[in-house]
């Protein structure tokens, strides 16, 4: 419908306007070039189970051990190696000696 694809594109507009702000917000021209100062990932889940099946589907609710709308096991490899990828990129910039919980946020 035509509401359903115009929160579509404000959702996306939404979403590419915090990403160019945090990209501007996040850039220092002091910082030496070997610094890191902020990282913005943004992605979608990985695979997952539908959200509802219609009445006469034949996959029911037990054809997806987790549920509706979890990580299927595909999805939570995905997930694990976006996990590895992004420890691999930026390995060696946070010190572990110095690791704080609270400076990281992850939403």
């Amino acid at each position: 419908s035509l509401v359903k694809q115009k929160f579509k594109m404000f959702a996306v507009t939404v979403m590419l306007s915090f990403f160019v702000f945090s990209l501007l917000c996040g850039t220092s021209l002091t910082s030496p070039p070997d610094s890191l100062r902020q990282v913005n990932v943004l992605y979608r889940h990985g695979d997952r189970s539908p959200t509802s099946v219609y009445p006469k589907d034949i996959n029911k609710a037990s054809v997806w051990p987790d549920g509706f709308g979890w990580l299927s096991n595909i999805g939570k490899i995905q997930q694990y190696e976006l996990g590895q990828y992004l420890r691999q990129r930026y390995d060696g910039f946070i010190n572990t000696s110095h690791y704080n919980h609270e400076e990281i946020s992850v939403q």
